[in-house]
């Protein structure tokens, strides 16, 4: 299986080579951002390396060459991915919905995500389990340099501005200027103390309150005489 799986990453590489060089520009768009992300600049081959061992990297190879079959009607890489590709080899629950992504898109593991935006910028940083989804109000449209990270929720025709970082658990609604930040209230600690001191408050108002309705019940009229019981 390891020896079939290099030989299919050797020929899609192989065959990227032989594109033209707009198609090629097309589909390796994010290339240079990954490298700075992974920080291996200078490494030649890096293309094959990063293809061959992040399954993130291979789904928006997939997320490219289907936009590009769509565009210009050229349907070699995406073809060749389909067929040739096993499923398992890509990110699972991870989707693309947005027509226009800039350069540089880079997703971080990326499971259990939805991408759905009216326009995303260039060098955008996307972690697992986000969503970005339309509303009533419209569908968000994300700047240049943005990062979401993990669990983040945006929703709505919301702008995100340039160089916004949107913290792990946000959920935005609101418009983002440029460089904001958003954040998620962070959790609240309850020590084991401050939880039986709650847990007794608990008891005493539910007691009191049996103690309210022991009461009301022993004075209420009697149905088959009008005395008190």
């Amino acid at each position: 299986a390891d020896m079939e799986y290099h030989r299919e990453v050797t020929d899609f590489t192989a065959l990227v080579r032989s594109l033209t060089q707009a198609d090629q520009d097309w589909l390796l768009q994010d290339l240079g951002f990954w490298q700075s992300k992974l920080r291996r600049e200078d490494q030649d081959d890096f293309f094959e390396y990063v293809f061959a061992t992040r399954q993130e990297f291979r789904s928006l190879m997939a997320y490219r060459a289907r936009r590009l079959a769509a565009e210009t009607g050229r349907t070699e890489a995406s073809e060749y991915l389909q067929q040739r590709m096993p499923l398992q080899k890509f990110v699972s629950n991870l989707f693309l919905s947005t027509n226009d992504i800039g350069p540089g898109l880079y997703l971080e593991h990326a499971f259990s995500t939805v991408v759905f935006a009216r326009r995303i910028g260039m060098n955008c940083h996307i972690n697992q389990n986000v969503t970005i989804g339309a509303a009533p109000s419209g569908i968000p449209e994300i700047g240049d340099n943005v990062e979401i990270r993990a669990g983040a929720i945006i929703i709505g025709g919301v702008h995100i501005g340039h160089n916004c970082r949107i913290g792990a658990g946000a959920v935005v609604v609101d418009n983002m200027p440029d460089g904001s930040v958003a954040v998620s209230p962070k959790a609240t600690i309850i020590t084991r103390e401050e939880k039986a001191a709650r847990k007794a408050a608990r008891n005493g108002t539910k007691q009191a309150g049996l103690g309210a309705w022991a009461a009301w019940w022993r004075a209420r009229p009697s149905r088959l005489n009008g005395r008190a019981t």
